[in-house]
C-alpha cells in the first residue's frame, strides 16, 4: 500500500500463473529521443490478439491503444478482475485501487509499427511533429475506421459502425 497524501492506494497485484495478467491491464510505452509518435484525427484504435469475432471492447483479447504525446503511447487490456474490483470500490464511494501499469521505453521500430497503425486508423489527417515522408503514402489508402451509419428510429438517432468488409 502507497499513501498519496491523506488517501491510501492500493495496487492489484499481478497473478502470474496468467500470462495476459504479467503485463497488466495499462502498459506506457515511450519513445527513445531518436523518434516519436504521431496522431490523428482518429488516434485511438483497438487491436485483437485473435483474428475474427466482433470487435467489442469486452472481448478479453481487445487493446485500447492511443498516443498521450510524442513521446508517449497508452495501451489499456481488458481486464475483467480489476473491473469487479473498481466497480465494487466506486459503489462503496472508496475506490482506491490503481490496475498494475508496466512501463517501458520500446525500440525505434517499436515507434514506427504504432505510428504506422495510427496512420492507417485516420479519417482525414495524421499529425507529426518532424517531417516524415511515409505518412503521405501511409494516407493514400482508405481508413481501417470502421464507417457511421447514422439510423433514425422512433424519435431518436443511434450509430451502427459498419465494419470495412461489409458492402
Amino acid at each position: 500500500m502507497r499513501r498519496s497524501g491523506n488517501r491510501s492506494i492500493r495496487r492489484l497485484s499481478l497473478d502470474r500463473r496468467k500470462a495476459r495478467r504479467e503485463i497488466g491491464p495499462a502498459m506506457a510505452r515511450f519513445a527513445r529521443p531518436s523518434t516519436a509518435f504521431v496522431t490523428s484525427d482518429c488516434p485511438v484504435f483497438r487491436q485483437f490478439d485473435r483474428p475474427g469475432g466482433d470487435n467489442a471492447l469486452l472481448r478479453p483479447d481487445c487493446s485500447v491503444c492511443c498516443p498521450l504525446s510524442s513521446r508517449a503511447f497508452l495501451i489499456m487490456r481488458s481486464d475483467i478482475e480489476y473491473l469487479k474490483i473498481a466497480a465494487k470500490e466506486g459503489v462503496e464511494g472508496n475506490g482506491r485501487t490503481l490496475p498494475p501499469t508496466e512501463f517501458r521505453t520500446v525500440s525505434d521500430q517499436g515507434v514506427a509499427n504504432f505510428n504506422r497503425k495510427i496512420a492507417a486508423y485516420a479519417h482525414r489527417w495524421c499529425f507529426s511533429g518532424t517531417e516524415t515522408g511515409w505518412v503521405l503514402g501511409a494516407m493514400q489508402g482508405s481508413s481501417l475506421r470502421r464507417k457511421p451509419i447514422f439510423v433514425s428510429k422512433d424519435g431518436g438517432t443511434m450509430v451502427r459502425w459498419r465494419r470495412n468488409d461489409e458492402p
